[in-house]
């Protein structure tokens, strides 16, 4: 197959989908911690539940404001940049 119509062999693709699939199991990780479902998430950042599966299923591209979202209602940050939230 042609590698322009294959993306997972362009490095920033590739990238994406680990950072997605690595958010996925944390939030997924967080909600078992906290014995939340996904309907509960859902219920609690007024999102469909159909949304939050969609967005845990590891390839759905979050936005910042969603990532946001699912920190502060699961009180966790689970995303961290590097010399700004070192503790």
């Amino acid at each position: 197959m042609n590698n322009f119509f294959n993306l997972s062999s362009v490095p920033d693709e590739e990238r994406f989908v680990e950072l997605s699939f690595r958010i996925s199991e944390r939030v997924l990780q967080l909600l078992e911690e906290q014995r939340m479902t996904q309907k509960d998430l859902a219920r609690k950042i007024n999102k469909r539940e159909s949304e939050i599966s969609r967005w845990l299923q590891g390839n759905h591209n979050l936005t910042l404001r969603s990532i946001a979202l699912i920190e502060t209602a699961l009180d966790n940050k689970f995303v961290k940049i590097s010399g700004i939230d070192e503790e």
